[in-house]
């Protein structure tokens, strides 16, 4: 990853498949006709002759990072893509699973983030790799504009706009909807680097640029990058310091898989546990909504479906969990879909309590009273749809 502006770089910004133009500028660009393009990704080898060719800093469409903020728990496991999937399974429409996450900045428990698919990541690195080329930084394009002192940065790049929102944080919009877009989001303010600029109140015109020029000019001393984790950049080492850790590490052996025997049980463990959730969470899923052909992801799904239902299952739940009374203990609960009607199991361990939940639901639910054994009572609605 670059350490400071003023290092040789080559920039390569490809597109969103590998027919559509590359761009690419070194560090010393200064106008437009230093930037220059490529037919598709096909022709990436002609760069292998640049002096900066092992010195890539690889620029995707903001459009294919997704970016989050989110609030740890207290105790963070060591595992953190896991639990950055789990954080944000509710708020993406696809699996998270696929993506390949990268730390931007922690404090404390916030942690921001940004993410992109493993598979297209690891294919567009390897397509470098084999054009001769050393990727050293991989980030989204739009992250790399000026910071603005208050709301967002825009500037436009062909027929889209490219537009940082917060220093972790970007994204790409088409023209055509830029104005709705804003309208929508009303950010504090928009600093546009662009002529003719969005249909905006709150606008603050700056001197028109190219983007990949205003990246230059805004460079910080350390570039946000997807290259963290399995995708770390290996540094070359010398025979000796290879050779080293080998004779280490066979004098080891024995040590580390006796150490490591509690471990895997554990995760043995919890992958079961983790199989056996997911199962529940199926189950429940299809009992619900058999018609859905989802079949990953079924937590978010099942809270858009669920929304779609009438009548609505949750708010009526919530309504007899406001009228339980003192002395009442729901033990058990089920619900018609076809008809809307609820049975409820519960403990009682005073009859005017009950008697007084029954009023209080009678307008909506008219329960009905039957297997009452000791403490334990069966109410029946006739609450039709």
């Amino acid at each position: 990853m670059p350490n400071s502006p003023s290092t040789d770089h080559l920039f390569i910004r490809v597109g969103r498949s590998p027919d559509e133009p590359v761009y690419w500028f070194d560090s010393h660009a200064r106008t437009p006709e230093d930037i220059h393009q490529l037919a598709s990704s096909e022709a990436l080898g002609e760069l292998s002759t640049h002096p900066a060719a092992q010195r890539v800093c690889l620029l995707f469409p903001a459009s294919m990072v997704v970016f989050r903020s989110l609030t740890l728990p207290a105790k963070t496991p060591r595992a953190l893509d896991a639990l950055i999937a789990h954080l944000t399974e509710e708020s993406i429409a696809s699996d998270p699973d696929t993506l390949h996450w990268a730390t931007l900045c922690r404090q404390e428990t916030q942690l921001q983030v940004m993410g992109m698919d493993e598979r297209v990541l690891r294919q567009t690195l390897e397509s470098l790799n084999s054009a001769g080329l050393g990727v050293v930084c991989a980030t989204a394009d739009a992250l790399l504009l000026p910071l603005a002192e208050a709301g967002w940065s825009a500037c436009r790049f062909g027929d889209e706009w490219l537009i940082r929102q917060s220093a972790y944080a970007a994204c790409v919009v088409d023209d055509r909807w830029c104005a709705r877009f804003l309208a929508m989001s009303q950010p504090e303010c928009v600093t546009c680097h662009s002529d003719n600029p969005p249909d905006y109140p709150a606008l603050h015109r700056a001197p028109s640029a190219h983007p990949f020029l205003l990246m230059l000019q805004a460079l910080p001393d350390v570039l946000p990058t997807l290259l963290q984790g399995k995708f770390t950049p290996r540094k070359p080492t010398k025979t000796w310091g290879r050779v080293l850790p080998r004779i280490t590490v066979s004098l080891l052996a024995a040590a580390v898989g006796l150490a490591m025997l509690l471990p895997a049980v554990t995760l043995w463990q919890l992958t079961r546990l983790e199989n056996q959730v997911t199962t529940q969470i199926e189950t429940v899923y299809r009992h619900w909504f058999p018609e859905s052909p989802q079949t990953r992801n079924l937590r978010f799904y099942f809270e858009q479906n669920m929304k779609k239902r009438t009548p609505p299952f949750l708010p009526a739940l919530t309504r007899l969990n406001a009228a339980k009374k003192t002395g009442i203990t729901f033990i058990g609960l089920d619900y018609d879909q076809t008809s809307g009607a609820f049975t409820l199991q519960l403990e009682v361990q005073d009859n005017r309590a009950l008697d007084a939940f029954m009023a209080a639901t009678d307008s909506e639910f008219h329960f009905s009273k039957s297997n009452a054994q000791g403490q334990s009572v069966t109410l029946s609605s006739r609450r039709s749809s």
